[in-house]
């Protein structure tokens, strides 16, 4: 959470100025194993796309949780004008963009789905176009499976600072 409250803070300034409203909900302190300038560039690269994808403003909802699978999920939502579903499938393509010549390279998605799939986790996108009398929501979560990892790790060392200066009879 304090790494993408850092993240946040380098795009603060370009919200406010694209009457973009943050809102975010990040629950606990999950800690996961990872590279930290890597996972930034990750959280940068998603909430660049969805700023983006709202040039009259909008929605920008970000949340962090521990499933009940022991996973750490960070959602990025935003309510922007969304992707076809004809595009979906290519979203992660090298070099596959839906902006206008000049505004997108096409790698940012493709590089956040190497960074988080080398870290063991998983990228999901839903989308929906936007419409005049729909509300719609785009989805962008990311999914680090090394939280069970950790914390399997923690209860070990936990165990073993307990059994300090007792005998063990196995």
């Amino acid at each position: 959470n304090r790494l993408l409250s850092i993240t946040l803070s380098l795009v603060e300034k370009d919200l406010f100025t694209r009457d973009i409203r943050l809102m975010k909900k990040m629950v606990g302190r999950p800690k996961i194993k990872a590279n930290l300038d890597e996972m930034k560039e990750v959280f940068l690269n998603l909430i660049m796309n969805a700023t983006q994808a709202m040039p009259t403003g909008g929605e920008l909802k970000i949340t962090t949780f521990v499933d009940r699978n022991n996973k750490v999920k960070v959602e990025i939502a935003d309510t922007g004008v969304g992707i076809p579903r004809k595009n979906l499938n290519r979203i992660f393509d090298p070099f596959f963009t839906t902006k206008a010549a000049g505004e997108g390279t096409g790698l940012g998605l493709t590089i956040v789905q190497k960074i988080v799939e080398r870290h063991g986790g998983k990228v999901n996108q839903r989308s929906c176009k936007n419409s005049k009398n729909k509300t719609c929501s785009n989805h962008q979560s990311v999914k680090n499976n090394y939280i069970s990892k950790i914390e399997r790790v923690q209860k070990v060392e936990s165990n073993i600072k307990k059994q300090r200066g007792k005998k063990v009879w196995r």
